[in-house]
């Protein structure tokens, strides 16, 4: 969306307003390409009045939102409210569209837009003109690809080196999106006798699971050693990636590797598959889906996603992917 934007507006000074700006590891700043930028806001903590004042002062002609896909009535209100003070001319996108009641009717009787297709339908609407081809411009530089080269060099044996790498992605930040660690442990296996080097991506928190994995010989773990940019490009130089539904698994198609992403039953289906040409498995056969929680005792719905099913549909993005 962002892309589409500023090629519409090239002549004008964009400034991206948000609370995932500038902190976190993975945060906007540090992963999109400042060329589709001239600066970031990141209003985190700010109190209503002090955001007030700088958005005054920057005088802005337009505002532009992309709403998250959950957000309710009164909020989308107060925001209207809250720029219009600020003395902003115009503005557009504001939308609600996720409903929460009878979610099970509607997981069986309806379709969802994925997320970057939601984004994109409201600037198409404003008639922005939107790219034919999806465009992911991640703030790559050269220290990052010689970092990822050296790495690869220094950790992988010769024979290891010379085939090509399939990325795991065990973990995820909610326990429930996470596949089975044993099934995980059994498909590396799997993967290594069809001739293929296993690297593992994750964050700190996936440090322990990429170490058991790494116990395999022909599996290395980099969980925990790489920024966000830097797993984007070493997923780049991956086959395929087997991801649960987490930060790398979009990394992985925003380079350009096709994904077989594993999805748990708490949202509805489809919002954040990865686009067409991957895979995304999806237990439906399940009495508590939707369920949109934090938490979760047994995670049966990753359970019910077999290893034979992951390992047909990784099969089938091999054929395709020769």
């Amino acid at each position: 969306s962002i892309v589409a934007i500023r090629r519409h507006f090239h002549d004008s000074t964009l400034h991206i307003l948000t609370t995932a700006g500038l902190k976190s590891p993975v945060s906007m700043a540090r992963i999109l390409s400042k060329e589709y930028y001239d600066k970031m806001i990141d209003y985190e903590g700010y109190k209503p009045f002090e955001l007030l004042k700088i958005l005054s002062n920057e005088r802005y002609d337009l505002i532009i939102e992309l709403p998250q896909n959950m957000v309710s009535f009164w909020p989308e209100v107060r925001n209207i409210f809250f720029f219009w003070l600020a003395g902003v001319g115009s503005g557009w996108g504001w939308q609600v569209t996720t409903c929460f009641s009878f979610r099970q009717t509607q997981e069986r009787l309806l379709s969802f837009e994925q997320e970057s297709d939601r984004l994109l339908s409201i600037l198409k609407k404003n008639n922005i003109v939107i790219p034919p081809n999806a465009s992911y411009p991640i703030n790559i530089n050269p220290a990052d690809q010689q970092f990822i080269d050296g790495l690869l060099d220094k950790e992988l044996n010769e024979a290891a080196g010379s085939r090509k790498m399939v990325a795991l992605v065990p973990g995820a930040k909610r326990a429930q999106n996470r596949y089975p660690l044993q099934r995980f442990l059994l498909l590396a296996t799997w993967l290594i006798e069809r001739q293929y080097t296993i690297v593992v991506i994750g964050g700190p928190d996936d440090v322990e699971r990429g170490e058991v994995l790494a116990q395999i010989n022909g599996v290395f773990s980099f969980a925990g050693k790489l920024t966000a940019v830097q797993s984007a490009v070493l997923l780049s130089k991956c086959f395929l990636t087997i991801s649960n539904d987490t930060g790398p698994m979009h990394l992985s198609y925003a380079v350009g590797t096709p994904v077989l992403g594993l999805f748990s039953s708490r949202d509805f289906q489809q919002k954040w598959f990865p686009p067409k040409g991957n895979i995304a498995l999806r237990n439906y056969e399940i009495h508590c889906s939707l369920c949109f929680s934090e938490t979760c005792e047994n995670n049966i719905c990753m359970q019910g996603i077999s290893l034979d099913a992951v390992k047909e549909a990784f099969v089938e993005l091999e054929l395709r992917n020769k």
